[in-house]
């Protein structure tokens, strides 16, 4: 009705449509921002860098505005709708941004969005890191409202959410472990990023299945112009990318891999200890073997003017074995993603875009002596058919919809036994399987020049199907089951999610802002250790377990000042949650398909405020933030139906990120991190029945650990141009937590007949790196 209203209120309009995109590589730019004159109607590029915009017939002016390129400027006398194809040029280092920055900025304020941090691959690749590896999710730690979870790990806690309910997307494809190493690195390559989008509450009605926040990682798309390749060679690991055209404007490719040897690095230096003393070395053992590798490939062709093709493939694998975690036990797990997409325009108001997505996941833990070896796998399997659609009905007017099935297997664990005892068994659990078919329908309305509304609800059903025994429990006792067929629903359960955002635009160049987004969420990931492993266990909801429902309240304001480049953010939450999932004291996760009888229900509640000033300047660039957060939860049968806060409880989170380029060649950038310990349940002391250790606890949660601080340090170099050569060099050099703070990795405890003891591992003291990269 409030499109129709607006409807009546235009004149004869035209239609001006197309896709932006950059000069030199033909890659599409994403929120590229539009605006013609002297309407001022204005509108920015979808995630394909397609727009349509309505103005009045006659003549006008388009202006194209996207930061680091030159603002497009074109005269239009039209009475009929017209195509229009824009390339960009970018800007040459030399020129000051502060005039492109400031109408980007400008733009960010205006639209009605909450909680959104958006981020280029340059903002990666100016942060210092472990081992000079650019790392997507550690850089997204930077952030207000974005919390680490361990030392060194890239675990997410975004405003009081748990590590499992976040929703990341690599070209539209989830993935359930983004970690490399433990979590040292990251499994995505900012190499293949062209932006991600991170939205910590206020949800557009396309996402759903996570109740806490959503990572959207767009890939580049490859060069459509010229063959151009890059190599990078570091102390941790090495990689490679190329990209180029397959049919020159039409087509391209691009390639990516990385491989890392952390093992043999470690167990070089242990090797140097012995010749120079290292204290900090003096307890650890040779004989490693840590390693990764990843691979990115990506295609696109151009069917013609209105129809285009994307293939993105992914694949990852890790081997660990480290003989100070346990040397009787190894650990390899992996992901791989497969998104094909149809991209279509269908007239000059309405963008679709078809996709078909694989996301899998597996492990394998093989632990024991060589008299009997145990080897546990799992894998997960993820099957999700979509269409989404973008229709301009107006200038006023931003209409998305779409629908879709997600199917996802499974397999909770096989357990086989090498050099087989007679008290030893091959075990395995029922295959999991679920089904979640989505409809989705939201509209971003401008109401007048100083308010803007984004409505919009998602519906959805999440079914556990069958093929199983489902079982009915009293006082943690089985004492009933009945088999399910294959297409028996063990459970069904219908979510109703609306979204509301809505925008004030003020004189003074500043904003307020409100939404209210419902999410549901329908697996759960268990574990019972203070960091998160690839071995963690993944349930999804059914007879015994319900689905975690979140309410997300949030307020903000904008400000950018004239005549200056700084933009200015504060945002309120608050966040509800019901039955979030917690393990009990002494809990039998691993291989128990009664798993439902170690898990306990209940609430949650997650409140805090999030500053954020940030500058934007070729030379002098960087934020400022800081983050309050307070969550309390509650679950009958744990901490005696008492509040308690979660691990992941940290109060405090303060970041400061700096990068200066003190020349064309020569730059340097620096990142401050402090945050509150968190807290961890710790056992008061042991007892043994039966020759089996068990522990006894204190109050959930009950121990703080200390607060989390450290500061890192780096510089890039460019290699004079030679016109001898034809490629460029660059020289990264930098120190990770340049004052050598012992931050906790992990706190673990071991039980004896005679003792209890508690001890905090720690990875990174001060740790330099370099990293030389070619580009040819």
């Amino acid at each position: 009705m409030l499109i129709v209203a607006t409807n009546t209120l235009v004149g004869q309009n035209v239609t001006i449509f197309g896709h932006v995109t950059d000069s030199t590589n033909g890659e599409f730019l994403i929120g590229a921002h539009i605006v013609c004159l002297p309407s001022n109607v204005g509108i920015v590029t979808n995630n394909y860098g397609n727009f349509s915009i309505q103005i009045p017939s006659g003549s006008s002016t388009l202006m194209v505005s996207y930061i680091g390129y030159t603002t497009f400027i074109k005269p239009i006398i039209s009475d009929k709708n017209i195509e229009c194809n824009i390339s960009l040029i970018p800007e040459p280092k030399n020129i000051d941004e502060v005039v492109i920055l400031a109408n980007n900025n400008s733009m960010k304020i205006s639209t009605p969005e909450t909680g959104l941090h958006s981020l280029k691959q340059k903002d990666f690749d100016n942060i210092p890191s472990v081992g000079g590896i650019p790392d997507v999710l550690k850089s997204l730690q930077l952030l207000p409202g974005v919390q680490t979870t361990n030392e060194g790990t890239t675990g997410l806690s975004i405003r009081g959410g748990a590590l499992d309910q976040n929703l990341i997307l690599v070209d539209e494809a989830p993935i359930y472990n983004p970690a490399h190493i433990l979590g040292i690195f990251s499994a995505i390559n900012t190499k293949m990023v062209k932006e991600v989008v991170v939205y910590k509450g206020d949800f557009p009605e396309k996402y759903g299945g996570r109740a806490s926040s959503v990572i959207d990682v767009r890939l580049r798309d490859g060069n459509n112009q010229e063959f151009l390749a890059e190599a990078d060679v570091g102390i941790l690991g090495a990689g490679l990318i190329c990209e180029g055209p397959i049919v020159k404007g039409k087509s391209s490719f691009i390639v990516a891999g990385r491989v890392s040897y952390a093992g043999f690095v470690a167990n070089c230096a242990k090797k140097v200890s012995t010749v120079i003393p290292i204290y900090s070395l003096n307890d650890f053992h040779s004989g490693n073997n840590v390693y990764f590798y990843d691979i990115n490939g990506k295609i696109n062709y151009k069917i013609n003017s209105k129809n285009t093709l994307y293939l993105s493939v992914y694949n990852g694998f890790d081997y660990f074995y480290a003989r100070n975690v346990n040397d009787l036990s190894t650990l390899d797990w992996g992901n791989t993603t497969m998104s094909l997409r149809w991209n279509r325009r269908s007239g000059s108001r309405i963008f679709s875009n078809t996709s078909l997505i694989y996301s899998g996941y597996n492990f394998n833990n093989s632990s024991g002596d060589f008299t009997s070896i145990s080897n546990w796998s799992s894998t997960i399997n993820n099957f999700n058919l979509k269409y989404d659609v973008d229709y301009y009905p107006n200038s006023n007017n931003h209409v998305s919809l779409g629908a879709g099935v997600e199917y996802m297997a499974i397999n909770p664990g096989e357990l086989h036994w090498d050099n087989q005892s007679s008290q030893e068994f091959d075990f395995s659990l029922p295959i999991e399987r679920t089904i979640q078919p989505f409809v989705y329908i939201g509209n971003e309305q401008k109401i007048s020049n100083w308010m803007i509304l984004n409505y919009g609800i998602r519906f959805s059903t999440f079914g556990t199907l069958g093929n199983k025994y489902v079982y009915s429990y009293e006082n943690e006792v089985a004492i009933d089951s009945v088999w399910l067929n294959k297409n028996e629903f063990e459970k069904n359960y219908v979510f109703i999610e609306p979204r509301l955002t809505v925008a004030f635009n003020m004189r003074n160049n500043s904003s307020i802002k409100a939404s209210y987004t419902r999410v549901n969420q329908g697996i759960h990931r268990i574990n019972n250790t203070s960091v998160s492993l690839p071995t963690d266990v993944w349930v999804p909801s059914g007879k015994n377990i319900e689905p975690i429902v979140s309410d997300m309240f949030s307020v903000g304001y904008y400000l950018k000042p004239k005549n200056n480049n700084t933009i200015i953010s504060l945002e309120l939450y608050y966040k509800e949650q019901q039955n979030i999932t917690d393990y009990i004291d002494n809990a039998d996760l691993q291989m128990n398909k009664h798993i439902a009888t170690q898990l306990r229900q209940g609430n949650a509640e997650a409140l805090g405020f999030d500053i954020m000033l940030k500058r934007e300047n070729e030379r002098l660039n960087g934020w400022i933030s800081y983050g309050y957060s307070y969550i309390e939860h509650q679950i009958n049968e744990i901490n005696e139906g008492e509040v308690f806060y979660p691990r992941y409880h940290k109060p405090h989170n303060l970041s400061v990120v700096i990068n200066f380029k003190y020349n064309p060649r020569v730059s340097f950038n620096a990142v401050f991190k402090y945050n509150s310990g968190g807290f961890i349940t710790l056992p008061e002391g042991t007892f043994f029945y039966r020759s089996k250790p068990f522990s006894y606890y204190t109050e959930r949660n009950g121990y703080e650990l200390p607060a989390y601080h450290r500061l890192d340090i780096g510089m890039k170099y460019i290699s004079k141009k030679n016109k001898a050569r034809k490629w460029k060099a660059f020289w990264d050099f930098g120190i990770y937590n340049v004052y050598n703070r012992k931050n906790a990795f992990s706190i673990y405890t071991e039980t004896s007949w005679l003792s209890l003891n508690v001890t905090k591992m720690y990875i990174f003291g001060a740790t330099p790196y370099i990293t030389y990269t070619i580009k040819f």
